[in-house]
Parts: C-alpha cells; structure tokens; sequence
C-alpha cells in the first residue's frame, strides 16, 4: 500500500512539475508577437528575464528582486543561460507551491481524515490539493464570457513574481497564526522570517498582511507580551524595507507615484466591479452563507480580513504615469483570493458531514463547477493564449 501511495504521488507531482516546465519553456522561448503584442503565450517571464539581466548589471533597481536572484543564482550553479533557469526555477516554484498546499491541506485535516484508510486519505489530499490548485472564478456568459479580465482569478498563470509569492504569504500566514495561537518563539521567527522574504519577492502580499493580523490579534483577543513584540517586530522590520522599496522606486521617478483614484484602474477591465467581486468569490461566499460558524477558523478569517483590505487598495490607490493600467494594486486582493480558496476549500472539508444535504451539495457543485472553469482556464494558457482574454464559449 505505501508503495502505492508513494506511485500516485510521484505522478501527481511529477505531472504538476512537468506541465509548469512546459508552460514556462513557452513563455520564455514559444511567446510570438506581432508589433510589440504579445500573441502566443503572453506572460512577464520575458520583462523579467531583462531584468535579471539589468538588475545584476547595476542598470535598474528592483523592489523585490527575489525571483531574479533565485534565476541568477540558479544560472551560475547550473551554467545555464538565464533564459533556461528562468523556465526551471519558475516550475520549481510552481511545483513547491502545489507540495506546500499539499502539506497544508494533510496538516490542517488530520483529525477529520483520521479515520479513512491510507489510501482513501491521500486521494482526498492530492485532490483536495489539485482542486485548490487549479480552481478559478465563476463565469456568467450572460455578463462577460471573459474568465480574468476585470474579475481575477485565485490561480494566475502569467506572473512569475505572484508565483514566487503565494508560497512566501501561506507560510506567514500560518506561522503567525500558529505563533499567536501557541505563543512560540520558533513559530514567531519562522513566520517574520517567510513574511520577509515576501516582501522581497512581491511587496503587494505584506500590504495587506499586516492590517488583517492586527485586527484578528484584537478580534480574537490574543493579546500577550510576547505576541505584541512579535507584531511589533513584524511591523518594524516590514516597514523599514517597505519605506526603502519606495523610496529607492519612486525617488528618481518623476513619472511614477501612487495616486489616490476610486475604482479607476479596477473599472477598465470590467463594467460593474460589485459583480466581478461577487464571480471571484462565489464559493468562499456561499460557503461563508450557508455556514458562518467558518469565521471562527483563525486562518480563515485572516483570509477574508486580506481579501477586505486588498479590494480597498484595488479600488483606492493606483500608479501614476506608464504604470496606470497595469493595475498594480490589484495584485494584493488577488494573492488574497488564493489564500481565501485555500482556507476555504480546507474548512468545506472539515464541515463537510455537519451541512445538511442540500447546503452541501450546492456548495459541492459551485466548487466543482469552478475548478472546472479553472482547468478550462489552465487548459487555454497551455496552449498558448492571452490568460487575459481567455473566455468560456469563445
């Protein structure tokens, strides 16, 4: 049975690595355009790929060279031209993140489990596993047929450095938790030590971070000594790099700065930002409906407080100037939607024999309808389109 076990596993893992390495190969070398549009495999691998190259020519600073570094490094030990290690690192990345959900998704479930066998128990984890993993937005063909553009996505296929991320904010997330919960100090180090490498790998996460774990640290009242010199650590050493990443970016930029511009930016892509909200987070919200009593799980409840804060800076802030329409703000409420699936998809599991039958099989058929629009979704990438224009029915 182990031998088994360990079969499965190893295929799962292996196709996830497999078909990262394929989707990045393409975006690095199979990306086509025609007068400066990308047409074929449209990402920011290559923008990247140039900045690896600047960054380590002292050409251009970086706020949150991390990916970069991870290339450079990789490129150096492995003699590879960065254009390769750009590929193999980012389906690393990739395939880290899926084993991390993995080990999240085992952790958090093993007492409801606990009494399947071994087997049964590590099908329901790799698909549990593959569900977050692949998972995307509702679609209404009546309203747009388009599956991102204005709405998001829980699982974004065309930003390496929101790759490099999501693994970096899951662990904070649950070390900080834990850290409060138990009030341990490796708990603490562990969870300052991956929020800070999240800040170095993209500083939207951080933004929305630190507001959401203050306002659950005072809801559920775990307020200690050690606690409040864990937040207040946190918070210093987050925003000393934080004030550094500006000033170094905005400084000598005069054509950059954040702006204050209500639902600008958010409005371009969509014609009614209430229903975009509501079809990327059609199953947490059901689920949140129908079983309330959800919001009593710590982790959960920090997902939605980031979720909170990140649709505020979405349709708040912007960036002036060549960086407007890029949106930049939004990535925050979208690393929180992977967080809320996460969390979600894990507490539907737990809850899963308490809701009767009929709550049950509603959210059941949201959730499967949605991993169905996200393979979809996946499916149409790895073949080459633009992940923006993806939409189901064209």
């Amino acid at each position: 049975m182990s031998k088994q076990i360990t079969l499965i596993k190893a295929v799962f893992f292996s196709s996830i690595f497999f078909m990262g390495l394929f989707l990045t190969y393409q975006q690095v070398f199979g990306a086509q355009f025609d007068q400066e549009i990308v047409r074929y495999y449209a990402s920011d691998m290559i923008p990247h790929i140039e900045f690896v190259k600047q960054y380590f020519d002292d050409t251009k600073y970086i706020p949150h060279p991390l990916w970069h570094i991870l290339v450079k490094g990789f490129s150096v030990i492995c003699g590879l031209s960065i254009e390769y290690s750009a590929a193999f690192v980012s389906s690393s990345i990739l395939l880290f993140w899926s084993v991390l959900i993995y080990y999240t998704v085992k952790t958090l479930l093993l007492d409801t489990l606990q009494t399947q066998t071994a087997l049964r128990k590590e099908i329901v984890i790799l698909l549990l596993t593959f569900f977050i993993y692949t998972v995307g937005p509702l679609v209404l063909p009546f309203y747009s047929n388009l599956i991102y553009k204005g709405v998001g996505s829980p699982n974004i296929w065309h930003n390496v450095t929101l790759w490099m991320v999501k693994p970096m904010a899951l662990l904070s997330m649950l070390f900080a938790v834990w850290g409060m919960q138990k009030q341990k100090l490796l708990y603490y180090g562990y969870a300052i030590v991956a929020t800070l490498l999240s800040i170095y790998a993209k500083p939207s996460f951080i933004i929305i971070f630190l507001p959401a774990i203050y306002l659950l640290m005072i809801d559920r009242r775990y307020i200690s000594k050690s606690n409040l010199y864990f937040i207040a650590s946190l918070t210093l050493f987050s925003i000393l790099i934080l004030f550094y990443q500006y000033t170094h970016t905005y400084s000598n930029n005069t054509d950059g700065g954040i702006i204050i511009d209500i639902f600008g930016v958010w409005s371009l892509g969509t014609n009614s930002i209430l229903i975009s909200i509501s079809l990327a987070l059609a199953f947490p919200l059901l689920f949140y409906i129908l079983y309330p009593e959800s919001s009593k799980n710590d982790l959960l409840l920090l997902s939605w407080l980031q979720v909170l804060f990140g649709i505020i800076l979405y349709a708040v802030f912007a960036e002036k100037g060549s960086h407007y329409s890029h949106g930049n703000f939004g990535w925050s409420y979208r690393i929180a939607l992977s967080m809320l699936y996460l969390f979600s998809i894990i507490e539907f599991c737990k809850s899963f024999y308490i809701l009767n039958l009929w709550k049950r099989s509603s959210l059941l058929i949201l959730l499967i309808l949605q991993v169905a629009i996200g393979v979809y979704y996946l499916v149409h990438v790895l073949e080459g389109q633009n992940p923006i224009y993806i939409g189901v029915f064209i």
